[in-house]
């Protein structure tokens, strides 16, 4: 691997191969130890071909590394299935390719909102995750009440990004498109890929979505349709 760089207190030189194998020879006057002998320049050459297999070993601490693969990237990304379906071709650097593959390999077992948030963020997205809860004893009287069957399953990922882009439907559109379009279409496949198939995810972007959603987060329990004022019910 070109440009490997050696790691640890132990990394050793092609000099500390060259010295070792001189070490080696028997003593006397036969065994030359001159720089400039014939005998010495052979044994440092045939010592390269070591020296070499010791450099290839130490690389495949990088290797077995996905933040620090190079040469074996190809086979990272085959194990994790990467190109994405949702994308369809491999980022066009290393550090992005490498950072797909940590991502996948953190996407496995997601079921608490903060794994989402956490996915979303290695992929280069700062999002909240909002859960829709039905109405409780101890609401507030001004919170929705949410009792269709399928909201207990719903939840909506807030991305946090003013610059979205909304293409709205014009007179040179065809009949069949979208009064407007918007969002980030890798970014809702990933998450949908990982999603528990039970559910339904809706997606929010920027900062002018729905009142109630602009400004929550997940807060470990609490309902962010009563402003987070919910308490623990203990039943009796």
């Amino acid at each position: 691997m070109s440009g490997t760089t050696e790691r640890g207190a132990m990394a050793l030189a092609k000099a500390d191969f060259d010295t070792q194998a001189l070490a080696m020879l028997p003593e006397g006057f036969a065994w030359s130890r001159d720089p400039a002998a014939v005998q010495v320049r052979l044994i440092k050459g045939l010592v390269g071909v070591h020296y070499h297999a010791y450099t290839r070993i130490r690389a495949l601490l990088d290797e077995a590394d996905p933040r620090t693969t190079i040469e074996t990237l190809p086979m990272w990304e085959t194990d994790c299935g990467l190109p994405e379906p949702c994308v369809g071709e491999l980022a066009p650097t290393i550090e992005l390719r490498r950072r797909d593959v940590i991502a996948k390999r953190q996407s496995g077992g997601t079921t608490t909102p903060q794994d989402f948030v956490d996915y979303a963020a290695v992929l280069g997205w700062d999002v909240s995750v909002i859960e829709f809860r039905p109405f409780r004893t101890w609401s507030g009287c001004n919170a929705f009440l949410n009792t269709a069957p399928d909201w207990p399953h719903t939840f909506l990922v807030q991305v946090h990004d003013d610059a979205v882009r909304v293409e709205w439907m014009t007179c040179r559109s065809f009949c069949n498109e979208f009064i407007a379009t918007w969002g980030y279409n890798s970014l809702e496949c990933a998450i949908l890929a990982i999603a528990p198939a039970h559910t339904i995810v809706i997606f929010s972007y920027g900062t002018g979505g729905l009142p109630p959603m602009t400004s929550s987060i997940w807060d470990a329990g609490a309902s962010v349709w009563d402003d987070g004022a919910s308490e623990p019910w203990d039943a009796p």
